[in-house]
């Protein structure tokens, strides 16, 4: 395919402002530069508008489209038919795209082909997952007309069919074939749920050949913008919309000689959609949707096609009586019995080293790690009673710069020292010290640490003795090291493909960390939200937010005897900031786009460059315990490549 052809990217947007200074520009920094980008504006009453209206300023590419609300359907064939590119592909705009993803798609045309699809990745609050198609293969006209009886559902397992996706966006298409699917799409304008299904429908009926390429091109969906919560009284509407999209489909499937199944198994998904939402309704509510369901005899039909009829049961049970008093406890029970196995494996490992009651103590913490997330929102108040009166004496005072000097020390700890450390460690620490070469790299292992710090003698006996975990004492140590030493902590699963000299933020402040955007998604209390990352923060020598915390740390063990919960350390920052310690320092944190657990999540995937793009602005928290991943032509792969 000639690389000069011009290709229209349609963005539909209603009230998306949030989103559009990452989505736009990553369509102008495409490294395919020819294109016709639609911005249509279906009547946003946010700032949408005056967003759009600034980047068509800035590039001449940029096409306004302004109308009156009419939904997702109505800005789409407004879109198509301003769109002047003989190649079109769509962007919605929470979503985003990677530098090469239109000229990926362009490459993949050949002469007989109407469109080309790709995989993507699922991007759910900073965790990137990758969503392979099928197979790559081309599809002929006639292949591609038997598609459509199984292009949503394979009938095997009750899943969306990975054959081509049923989205707009994960496709690029000839703009003759968009012209004719949109003629019939103009009938669904009263579609509002499942438009995608029946937009990828009309594409297969009239697509002369087709293309898919099944590794993911670098389309990020945005999952972590779905809406999640069903309000009171939603799911009516959301039933007769998803009846609407079925019986729509359905008459589509009559229309052009294809099977019905597929209306019904989009009937299923979209009920499915409904039922999983389920826990946030009202107890009558989640038996009004039950017995509705029960009565409807099309969802009856689709239950029977998709061999699946427990999923629905179980989450409309638990809508039902998931505010019982006994449900916690069977909870537990179940949570116990079914990790009973992997304790019993972990104990009888560390009782041949450590003993019986050492061991007991080591699956203590393991299973107050496993429930950490729950645990500490329970806890949080009676924390806060126990914490305040040793928080009381530093509040009021803030750290007086003189006297607290910013320090070049960056500090990386491994308890049994580096020489032992996985392979990816030590990837993360070679990368650490190529991109802080102006400061005082110091490894602490339990060889060292004592040479850097004066943490109360007893606290030190009793983690000698495993009654505090490593986990725990190594947020007793990076405390104790800021207050003595100033600089910074970088945990040693860190991995750095850039520069990222958190020192910098100390000129107007004591203390600071990272608050990238999921961080704050993390942890909530009363009207406080999570500001920090406490794997990267950075001091002042002896200043009053880390005497504080470090402060803590030592009266309250000294007289609970115990850190009573996993993340008592987060605990202790969100206590510190709801009462503005330290002049409100962890109101001031750095703030960065992007999420530190992207690379994480995509480790054993295949090695794509455009990812490695998105995330190497941010420094990338990575998990230790993975040398087993396989090396060739992977994400862990070039970690462990890189100097």
């Amino acid at each position: 395919m000639k690389q000069d052809l011009l290709v229209s990217v349609i963005v539909p947007i209603y009230n998306q402002d949030k989103y559009l200074n990452k989505s736009i520009p990553s369509v102008l920094n495409q490294t395919y530069s020819n294109l016709d980008i639609v911005l249509v504006n279906d009547g946003s009453t946010d700032s949408s508008i005056d967003i759009i209206r600034e980047y068509a300023n800035q590039d001449s590419r940029i096409q306004i489209v302004e109308k009156e609300n009419g939904g997702l359907v109505d800005a789409t064939l407004a879109g198509i038919e301003a769109s002047k590119g003989e190649l079109l592909c769509f962007l919605d705009p929470d979503d985003f795209l990677g530098h090469n993803y239109i000229k990926i798609l362009t490459e993949g045309f050949t002469e007989n082909c109407d469109f080309v699809a790709a995989g993507f990745y699922y991007e759910n609050k900073g965790v990137l997952t990758p969503y392979v198609l099928k197979e790559d293969r081309f599809y002929t006209k006639e292949e591609l007309l038997s598609a459509r009886d199984t292009f949503l559902f394979e009938g095997n397992d009750p899943v969306i069919s990975n054959r081509f996706f049923i989205s707009r966006w994960n496709k690029m298409y000839r703009s003759s074939l968009i012209k004719r699917v949109a003629e019939r799409f103009s009938e669904c304008r009263s579609i509002s749920l499942g438009e995608d299904t029946l937009f990828t429908y009309l594409m297969l009926n009239f697509a002369s050949g087709g293309k898919t390429i099944s590794k993911p091109n670098s389309y990020f969906y945005n999952v972590g913008n779905q809406n999640s919560m069903m309000k009171s009284g939603q799911y009516k509407t959301q039933l007769v919309k998803s009846r609407t999209a079925f019986e729509k489909l359905l008459e589509l499937t009559k229309r052009f000689n294809s099977s019905a199944s597929q209306a019904y198994a989009l009937y299923f998904f979209l009920l499915e959609g409904v039922i999983t939402k389920v826990q946030t309704m009202e107890k009558d509510e989640a038996k009004n949707l039950y017995y509705q369901l029960k009565c409807d005899n099309e969802y009856s039909l689709a239950k029977r096609l998709m061999i699946n009829k427990s999923r629905s049961l179980k989450a409309i049970v638990k809508g039902v009586f998931g505010t019982t008093k006994i449900l916690p406890y069977v909870k537990k029970i179940i949570f116990l019995l079914c990790n009973a196995k992997k304790y019993l494996s972990f104990w009888l490992k560390k009782c041949l080293k450590r003993g019986p009651i050492r061991a007991t103590r080591l699956v203590k913490f393991q299973i107050d790690r496993d429930n950490a997330f729950k645990d500490i929102n329970k806890k949080l108040p009676i924390l806060e009673k126990r914490i305040y009166p040793i928080l009381k004496q530093f509040l009021g005072e803030n750290t007086i710069f003189k006297n607290s000097p910013i320090e070049k020390n960056v500090f990386v700890f491994w308890w049994e020292g580096f020489d032992n450390a996985p392979e990816i460690v030590k990837s993360c620490l070679n990368s650490v010290k190529k991109h802080h070469d102006e400061c005082n790299v110091i490894t602490i292992d339990k060889f060292n640490y004592a040479k850097y710090t004066d943490i109360d003698s007893r606290i030190i006996k009793d983690f000698e003795k495993d009654k505090i975990s490593v986990q725990t004492f190594s947020d007793i140590l990076r405390f104790n090291l800021l207050k003595n030493n100033g600089g910074m902590w970088i945990d040693s699963t860190i991995f750095f493909s850039s520069k990222f000299n958190l020192l910098e933020e100390l000129k107007e402040k004591s203390f600071t960390s990272l608050e990238f955007s999921t961080s704050r998604d993390f942890l909530k209390y009363e009207d406080v939200e999570c500001s920090w990352s406490g794997f990267f923060i950075a001091s002042r020598k002896s200043g009053l937010f880390v005497r504080a915390v470090d402060e803590i740390f030592k009266q309250y063990y000294l007289k609970h005897q115990t850190y009573s919960t996993y993340f008592f350390i987060d605990a202790v920052l969100m206590i510190c900031k709801k009462y503005g310690l330290d002049d409100c320092v962890l109101n001031k944190t750095l703030k960065t786009a992007g999420s530190m657990f992207a690379l994480a999540s995509l480790l054993e995937q295949q090695y794509d460059g455009d990812v490695v793009e998105i995330i190497k602005s941010v420094p990338q928290k990575l998990r230790w315990n993975c040398d087993k991943v396989n090396r060739q032509n992977t994400f862990y792969g070039w970690v462990l490549s890189r100097e």
